[in-house]
């Protein structure tokens, strides 16, 4: 440009003042843009190979700022799903940001085939947040009544007696104890309210109430509990943490597109499991299903995981089409929110476990028990698949583990 100039200064003046634009022009925003594609190209070179299996698992992103930046984009332009407008879901920057950076996915040498995919429900499937507001907004309730009418019972103790301070403690101490945020009004992190049973809750709370000082606390709590179940109050109507649309279509893809068992795995009871699979129009996607009341031993034990792969074993599913497949838990997908999911997965040695965010647990609570891989919500799995074919997808025993994994080669190897 300098040498051009140089050239040019015999031109006459109007030459010269167009000669110096086109060289601003040329320099100041046509090499510039050229650089930043050839960048970017860079880029998307350094990713795929980053993707690629590798001796310790796979990086799903790197740490650089700018290189994390770019990905979060590319993900973004993949996602069949706009959830950046969904308020009431996390997006996909959030994930890639905060998740994403730190993420291994590991992976088995064995690479042993997949055969079922088992969902929890509440805060996995389904939006529970306003099932538990409401279940210890009616505890509370009761509590404050029956430590009231003790004050107003002339017939009782003076030492039985509380004050309002001392009936607010008590209060804190129940939610606390549940693992309920009294300012936030919300679920704490893998709370006791979101993991457990309802048996458990309904003993815990009932020996905190006697504690208090209320007589026949155990009765008079499952008789409280008992109120709300009978109006449908307990997880039947609760929303699916997608629509209902989309919830159909993650099923779906994992039945007919990569030929999964699909399976629910709860702490919920049978008749609040029913209701809502019912409610959310799934029944005839659900091949299996195991609930808190039919184990000896709820999640975190590898009880329900391994009957769930007796039951696969003999075919005795929810489903018209169910048919028997021998199953093992390392041959399982779980999906969950709280660490008693991951931390069942982990007791039963399940082939892969997935933590998602739309129920109480925290990513590193998910990855600390066990899960190896942690998402927004369910309605990324099918991308997942796609996107990280190599990954989690494997083809058929005599396929390159590199290769391009497709939904027709119908077995998953992790």
């Amino acid at each position: 440009s300098l040498f051009c100039l140089t050239l040019f200064q015999s031109r006459p003046k109007k030459e010269q003042y167009r000669m110096k634009w086109i060289c601003v022009v040329w320099w100041g925003v046509v090499v510039p843009w050229w650089s930043e594609m050839m960048i970017v190209q860079q880029v998307d070179a350094w990713v795929t190979a980053r993707t690629t299996r590798g001796s310790g698992g796979f990086v799903l992103v790197s740490s650089h700022d700018r290189r994390r930046r770019h990905l979060v984009r590319l993900q973004q332009s993949k996602s069949p799903y706009d959830w950046n407008n969904d308020s009431n879901q996390i997006s996909v920057m959030e994930w890639s940001d905060a998740t994403r950076n730190s993420t291994t996915m590991v992976t088995n040498n064995n690479r042993v085939p997949l055969k079922m995919i088992v969902f929890d429900k509440d805060g996995t499937l389904g939006n529970d947040k306003a099932t538990l507001r409401r279940w210890t907004d009616h505890m509370t309730r009761n509590l404050r009544q029956e430590l009231e009418d003790q004050n107003n019972d002339d017939n009782a103790n003076v030492n039985a007696k509380k004050t309002p301070e001392d009936i607010w403690e008590h209060v804190l101490q129940f939610h606390s104890a549940i693992g309920w945020d009294t300012e936030a009004q919300d679920t704490m992190p893998s709370a006791p309210l979101a993991a457990g049973t309802w048996e458990e809750q309904v003993v815990s709370a009932a020996a905190l109430f006697s504690h208090f000082g209320i007589p026949n606390a155990l009765t008079k709590v499952q008789q409280w509990h008992q109120t709300l179940s009978d109006h449908g109050e307990l997880h039947g109507t609760d929303d699916p943490v997608i629509s209902i649309s989309n919830l159909r279509h993650v099923l779906q893809t994992c039945r007919d597109d990569y030929g999964l068992l699909v399976a629910i795995c709860t702490s919920d009871d049978r008749t609040g499991t029913n209701a809502a699979i019912l409610h959310w129009n799934i029944t005839d996607l659900i091949d299996y299903s195991i609930c808190a009341n039919e184990v000896s031993q709820s999640k975190p034990s590898a009880e329900p995981l391994q009957l769930l792969c007796q039951l696969a074993g003999q075919g005795s599913g929810m489903s018209s089409s169910s048919e028997s497949c021998l199953v093992n838990p390392n041959q399982c997908i779980v999906v969950g929110d709280t660490t008693s999911d991951t931390g069942m997965a982990q007791n039963a040695g399940a082939g892969f476990c997935i933590g998602v965010l739309t129920g109480s647990g925290t990513a590193d609570q998910l990855k600390a028990t066990g899960a190896h891989l942690i998402l927004p919500h369910v309605g990324h799995i099918p991308q997942l698949f796609l996107d990280h074919g190599s990954t989690i997808l494997g083809g058929s025993s005599g396929v390159s583990s590199q290769s391009q994994m497709t939904p027709n080669n119908k077995t998953i190897y992790v």
